[in-house]
């Protein structure tokens, strides 16, 4: 009897997991769009529970009562002429205990546990300047990394329920007011520059133009505001640009957790209700989603924070049950090949190719025989989102093509530290049917929409 009870509680609680679980799985999600570091750099480690935690550092910790997260190749710990770039150090707010845990090396986990009550969001930078904020003393606090200890510098704003922060230009601070409802542009010496209404605005993140491992543009500040709902684009005098609403056409709902940006400025937000992350680029054009709920690869459980090192496309991200390591991939297709004939009136056949990133693209066109009879050169790098590629039907020696089936393959290539390591393969296929028109024949249904 006691067995059928336990076999019974067991299939109930099975079936409300899975049924109950959020469905993520849409025609915006891409599986490549971030991909696992190979074992050479990782050692195959590219998940820490507590389990892996205690096993490298002999320290426990639980991640669904963690704070921010944010990782940083510090100036102090560059050495020149060494293969360590991609070595971080990883600053942890552990807000049950007060704390900010964070690594020097491999293998030693030092932490800093003065002044703090309980810290919720962090942000360091190059220099080694660390900003806290700490709803338990509600206060923003700047520390400084130096000789492998965190000491304590100043207290930047008091009597305040910080929600985001991140640095600005030199000696600035962005920062979020949940209760308050508003955003703040603020001196480290605490002077208030400028402070704005927002509705229930949640985490941000600064873009500036002056940051290293950043391509050349403005100054802008992303605010995750309205309980989660919306993302809304700033520039550095906190004039609002754009706004991103939800639900949208891509998405119908979420809960906005975290946001970050890499090198080129693709803004990555945490959605802690589908266990997901949504890509947007610096427009607030979305991208697309890459993750869903669950305990495999590639699946989050409840995410809330996540950091990018933008110079590599490393990206660090914080669910209930550990931290997941990833780097920047590529994904995409060939969404579409239009028009689907071409004759003398219409002389060219377009290509229509999905990218979720900037990337490296190579096209090319096989006869039946597997002879590759065109070759396009693409001098630039692919943007994220639809990129044309024109067709005039013709070889590489510039004469039509004969009657015959062909397949167009297309090759894309991050420009990330997965360079060299990973690629993304796709094809599709056409038919000439006789000189001058060419019919389409679609291999890949989920693209028999027009989703993009």
């Amino acid at each position: 009897m006691n067995f059928i009870k336990k076999y019974i509680k067991i299939t109930l609680f099975k079936i409300l997991f899975f049924v109950l679980l959020p469905t993520t799985i849409t025609p915006y999600t891409f599986d490549k769009m971030l991909v696992y570091p190979p074992y050479g750099h990782s050692m195959g480690l590219h998940r820490a529970n507590v389990s892996t935690y205690k096993m490298i550092y002999g320290k426990s910790i639980k991640f669904d009562q963690c704070g921010g997260i944010s990782a940083v190749k510090l100036k102090s710990t560059d050495r020149k002429g060494s293969n360590d770039d991609d070595e971080l150090t990883v600053f942890l707010a552990d807000q049950i205990n007060g704390s900010i845990l964070y690594n020097i090396g491999f293998d030693k986990l030092l932490s800093y546990n003065k002044n703090l009550k309980n810290p919720i969001i962090i942000k360091a930078n190059r220099n080694g300047q660390v900003i806290v904020g700490d709803i338990g003393t509600k206060e923003v606090t700047l520390l400084q990394y130096r000789n492998d200890s965190l000491i304590y510098v100043k207290t930047i704003l008091k009597g305040i329920n910080p929600s985001g922060i991140d640095f600005g230009k030199k000696n600035i601070v962005f920062i979020t007011d949940k209760i308050k409802n508003k955003l703040f542009k603020v001196k480290f010496d605490g002077t208030i520059l400028k402070s704005i209404s927002i509705p229930s605005p949640k985490k941000l993140v600064s873009i500036n133009s002056n940051d290293t491992w950043l391509v050349s543009g403005k100054s802008y500040i992303f605010v995750i505001a309205n309980n989660g709902k919306s993302i809304i684009k700033y520039d550095s005098n906190l004039n609002e640009i754009n706004e991103y609403n939800i639900p949208s056409d891509e998405i119908d709902d979420c809960n906005l957790e975290d946001i970050a940006c890499d090198f080129y400025r693709g803004i990555y937000l945490v959605d802690e209700k589908y266990s997901r992350l949504l890509k947007f680029d610096s427009n607030l054009k979305f991208i697309g989603i890459f993750g869903s709920m669950g305990m495999n690869d590639k699946q989050f459980y409840h995410p809330l924070y996540i950091s990018i090192w933008k110079r590599y496309g490393q990206i660090f991200i914080v669910d209930m049950n550990g931290i997941s390591y990833y780097w920047i991939g590529i994904d995409g297709n060939i969404i579409d090949v239009s028009p689907p004939e071409l004759t003398q009136e219409y002389p060219g056949i377009t290509f229509v190719i999905y990218s979720t990133d900037y990337s490296i693209g190579h096209l090319k066109i096989s006869n039946s025989r597997g002879k590759t009879v065109r070759n396009f050169m693409i001098p630039k790098r692919l943007k994220p989102g639809k990129n044309y590629i024109l067709w005039d039907g013709k070889s590489n020696r510039g004469k039509f093509c004969p009657d015959g089936n062909y397949k167009v393959y297309l090759t894309l290539e991050p420009t990330y530290s997965s360079k060299g390591y990973f690629k993304r393969h796709f094809d599709t296929n056409v038919i000439i049917n006789y000189t001058g028109i060419i019919t389409i024949e679609k291999k890949n249904e989920r693209y028999e929409e027009d989703w993009f």
